[in-house]
């Protein structure tokens, strides 16, 4: 895995994402249900 990744995520557990390997790619977010609009899944400190 990637250090600088694990750096600027400092806790992906979540009930609405998941972040996941993307092969030839990096990493990808990946939502574990709908969404509504308006909802906040990232917030920069």
């Amino acid at each position: 895995m990637n250090n600088s990744i694990e750096r600027v995520i400092d806790d992906p557990q979540s009930d609405l994402f998941v972040i996941k390997p993307i092969d030839g790619k990096g990493f990808g977010m990946f939502a574990k249900c709908d969404l509504q609009c308006g909802t906040v899944i990232v917030c920069e400190k």
